[in-house]
């Protein structure tokens, strides 16, 4: 177990390089609420605050080595999952448009260039999921290894905290910051992942609006010709409208709309984007009840804050446990 972490660190991680992973992700998610810019710099280990790293008494040695490397790795290679997973589900859709471009309106050497890229876009993402489920290569295996050996390492530091010498103000103190960050850290994550899983549903729907009114204008063209035949004239602005949905680009929007409205929802539900802000709400919630709890704590109750330290720590590590049972199927797949 220890050498396969240690060749999943020695691929992940890579401290003093740019990373751009994270950012295709980041820049498509953009338009429907994805607060943040991923990428272009280089990955960076959080440990937590400064008051908790400090009062857990472990050396900075031994914080390099069994934390900031895991740390590091697991960001980059979630990051570069996000990335495969809107790559693949995009990937997806063009496919299908590709293959309706080829069947609508184009022949001879046009037609020939959309089939081929057609099998070449099937035929990247067959080696995107072949290549995902290789554990030395897989971003998906590397970020829930890397992430499980990181939680676990700063969870040990924390119930070291109340067995350290020093006046118990001072640790509960430590304690505590650990617990406002934890509860910033998930605030921002249900916020972040609530607004992104709303703009992908709008579009979603929007895209699925717009099918309807093409499918709809389908049926323009063949009631003005039928009306035709029945001798009747026919208005010159129901013309007009008829002339206007009588387009092949119609065809391809009822055709391959539903394609990438398939690949936005695809892409939420791979990436698990309702429940995971539905899960940080949760547990933003528990925290805050533990950090009342803490805060209540009296003066020199030393079991007291060994026991609620005992507390937290499990619970971090149920929060931890329930976030690996969303993610841990999240594997790349051929997209239905």
């Amino acid at each position: 177990m220890q050498e396969a972490d240690e060749t999943l660190v020695k691929k992940w991680d890579k401290p003093e390089g740019t990373s751009w992973s994270g950012r295709m992700f980041s820049l498509l998610m953009r338009p429907f609420g994805y607060p943040r810019l991923e990428g272009g710099r280089a990955v960076s280990a959080y440990r937590g605050p400064e008051s908790f790293v400090d009062a857990c008494g472990i050396g900075e040695d031994e914080w390099a080595k069994n934390f900031d490397r895991y740390d590091r790795g697991a960001s980059r290679a979630a990051n570069r999952h996000r990335d495969c997973v809107i790559l693949l589900h995009v990937l997806a859709a063009l496919a299908v448009l590709t293959a309706v471009l080829g069947a609508v309106g184009f022949s001879g050497r046009v037609g020939l260039l959309f089939g081929f890229l057609e099998v070449l876009i099937l035929a990247v993402i067959v080696a995107m999921v072949r290549s995902d489920r290789d554990p030395n290569t897989s971003s998906h295996h590397g970020w829930l290894s890397l992430r499980q050996r990181a939680e676990g390492f700063r969870a040990r530091a924390l119930v070291r905290i109340p067995a350290i010498d020093g006046s118990v103000e001072a640790r509960r103190m430590a304690i505590m910051a650990l617990l406002d960050d934890q509860i910033d850290y998930q605030t921002k994550a249900h916020h972040r992942w609530e607004k992104l899983h709303a703009g992908l549903e709008r579009a979603t729907r929007a895209i699925f609006y717009l099918v309807l009114v093409a499918a709809a204008g389908h049926l323009v063209p063949l009631a003005v010709e039928w009306w035709h035949m029945m001798g009747n004239e026919v208005p010159h602005a129901v013309e007009a409208v008829s002339h206007f949905f009588h387009s092949q680009k119609w065809l391809i929007v009822t055709a391959a709309g539903p394609a990438f409205a398939a690949c936005l929802h695809g892409i939420g539900g791979k990436l698990e984007v309702k429940r995971l802000a539905a899960q940080a709400g949760a547990m933003k919630d528990r925290l805050e009840t533990l950090k009342l709890e803490l805060a209540n704590l009296g003066a020199g109750e030393t079991d007291g804050l060994a026991r609620l330290a005992g507390r937290i720590a499990d619970e971090l590590a149920a929060e931890h446990h329930s976030w690996l049972s969303l993610v841990e199927h999240a594997e790349l797949e051929e997209p239905a």
